[in-house]
């Protein structure tokens, strides 16, 4: 981290993991914290986003910055905060795209894939990264609250050690019924607001540290490709 920016830090008694968002308002960038407090400094909001660790925060609007892990739904373009605050996104979904996602949504009926996007990734069927495109569901209110397999390849039903039968069409939640609500709430920014991102995490649900890239090739989709990051090598004993 900047040495002026940590000494900023220490001196105000912040830590990343206790800040919900930051903001820009009146000139200044504020940095709202868990415990309430709201500390304000001349230096630029993406100065400090920049020292944080990646993809920590997202940056839904100009001037808005929010702690990814704090973030607890995605309605249409507002994301709703855990403290109760929420915040306009750059996009508005449109509206007759947010009905057919309910439409579809409380379907009794199994929804196939779409034939035209599994056609435009074929070619991706044996590459040897792991792919994928998920879409956002919603429920009947808008919000945003898991997303389904539309595509994977063969790569990437091997990382999950399932059939193709077995991801395409099915939610992540219902596959993966432990899984993080994190993963929802990066996917959902991408699918709705486009752009690309990249992110490093380690996934539980597979038990392995991942480097994942992401865009959105159709508004309210989101493609992934997964690098598995390599594991440390082991110390050489010296005799």
């Amino acid at each position: 981290m900047d040495k002026k920016i940590q000494k900023f830090f220490t001196k105000h008694h912040i830590t990343e993991t206790d800040i919900k968002y930051i903001i820009r308002r009146d000139g200044k960038t504020c940095i709202c914290l868990d415990d309430g407090r709201i500390v304000e400094t001349y230096t630029p909001l993406k100065t400090i986003i920049t020292e944080m660790t990646p993809d920590h925060f997202i940056n839904v609007n100009k001037g808005i910055a929010l702690a990814s892990d704090k973030i607890a739904s995605i309605h249409d373009d507002q994301y709703m905060m855990q403290d109760g605050n929420h915040f306009k996104g750059r996009a508005r979904m449109p509206m007759l795209y947010r009905f057919e996602q309910e439409r579809r949504f409380n379907s009794t009926e199994m929804v196939n894939g779409s034939s035209d996007l599994i056609n435009a990734f074929s070619v991706l069927d044996r590459m040897p990264i792991p792919f994928c495109v998920i879409e956002l569901l919603y429920d009947n209110t808008g919000n945003s609250i898991d997303f389904r397999f539309r595509y994977a390849n063969e790569a990437m039903t091997d990382l999950q050690s399932l059939s193709r039968e077995q991801l395409l069409n099915e939610s992540f939640y219902n596959i993966f019924r432990n899984g993080d609500r994190k993963w929802l709430v990066a996917y959902a920014d991408v699918a709705l607001n486009g752009g690309s991102r990249i992110f490093r995490d380690y996934s539980p649900e597979i038990n392995k540290e991942l480097m994942i890239y992401c865009y959105q090739p159709s508004e309210g989709y989101c493609a992934c490709a997964f690098l598995e990051e390599p594991e440390d090598p082991a110390p050489s004993s010296q005799s």
